[in-house]
């Protein structure tokens, strides 16, 4: 596949991949509760690592990231736009245990020690006089609830205003949202994302779009198999895929057995799978096991992803 959302930055997929619907504060305390400050920015740069591999995939500009700990910058993200001006961009990761000893200084009025908003001030500064970033991004990683005052703290005293270099204020629910994604999520929303008009992935949601729910599950669970060889379907396989729903197995079939994407074997025990008869999904599983080098289960957990996003 090629790259048709040109005007994409590798900052604006990360951006993209923040969202935070359908996130709680929960989630946040589960997910960042134990994990130390060097974990959180390893996390950040593997995951930024998934991201950039995407636009080198598909042959865009160069990037890296580096691991710089100094200068109010845990990671940089080095990037060219298609102007070819040169972008840099510093994470400053705060985990929970530093919101919790912030919490604890604050609640017993120790005013001689410098408060996580403090910290960031100067550690704003750092980064714009020092480590010559273009943005600096604030990652809170840390319980939402339980430090929801600190939230309100950073963007009313640290992401106010406008200054050089521009700040963004990555909330809990944001983080999460970015870090606790696996690669091969990632992997699959940075392709939709890069490469939304491209013909493969046309065709594929094409192709999808000819069934209906039911249907659709059925070959997304098993076109991969089929064209690693795996042609047969048994009834006993659709029966587990709808928990034993002999109705809704069999409103499937009708649909599939009209497409021509199964055929009856053995008096309705045995299908044979036609894999052909979607060639966009075919393209795309060939291309997860090609261009993204997965094994046949990531390749085909690829394509239900990316079906599923959308």
């Amino acid at each position: 596949m090629r790259i048709t959302n040109t005007g994409y930055s590798p900052i604006e997929v990360v951006a993209e991949i923040g969202v935070s619907v359908g996130i709680t504060a929960a989630d946040t305390k589960q997910f960042f509760g134990n994990r130390s400050h060097p974990q959180l920015v390893e996390l950040l740069r593997d995951k930024l690592d998934v991201i950039l591999a995407s636009f080198k995939r598909y042959g865009s500009q160069a990037a890296e990231t580096q691991y710089i700990r100094d200068h109010g910058v845990d990671v940089r993200l080095d990037f060219e736009l298609p102007d070819a001006s040169h972008r840099r961009i510093g994470f400053q990761i705060k985990s929970n245990s530093e919101a919790d000893a912030d919490k604890l200084r604050r609640t017993t009025k120790r005013q001689k020690e410098e408060t996580l908003v403090g910290t960031l001030k100067r550690q704003a500064f750092e980064a714009e006089n020092t480590a010559g970033v273009h943005e600096w991004w604030i990652v809170c990683c840390f319980d939402a609830a339980a430090h929801r005052d600190l939230i309100s703290a950073i963007n009313s005293e640290v992401g106010s205003g406008i200054g050089r270099p521009k700040i963004r204020i990555v909330e809990p629910r944001e983080a999460y949202a970015l870090l606790s994604k696996d690669d091969v999520d990632l992997d699959a929303l940075c392709t939709l994302l890069l490469c939304e008009d491209d013909e493969v992935l046309v065709r594929a949601r094409k192709d999808c779009s000819r069934l209906g729910k039911k249907a659709r599950s059925v070959v997304l669970q098993t076109i991969g198999r089929a064209l690693e060889g795996e042609r047969e379907l048994t009834l006993d396989d659709l029966l587990e895929m709808f928990e034993g729903d002999l109705e809704k197995a069999a409103n499937a079939v009708d649909i599939l057995e009209g497409s021509g994407y199964v055929r009856q074997q053995s008096g309705g025990q045995i299908f044979l799978i036609n894999p052909a008869e979607y060639p966009g999904l075919c393209a795309l599983y060939f291309e997860g096991r090609v261009r993204h080098d997965h094994d046949p289960e990531e390749a085909a957990d690829f394509v239900e992803r990316m079906m599923n996003a959308l």
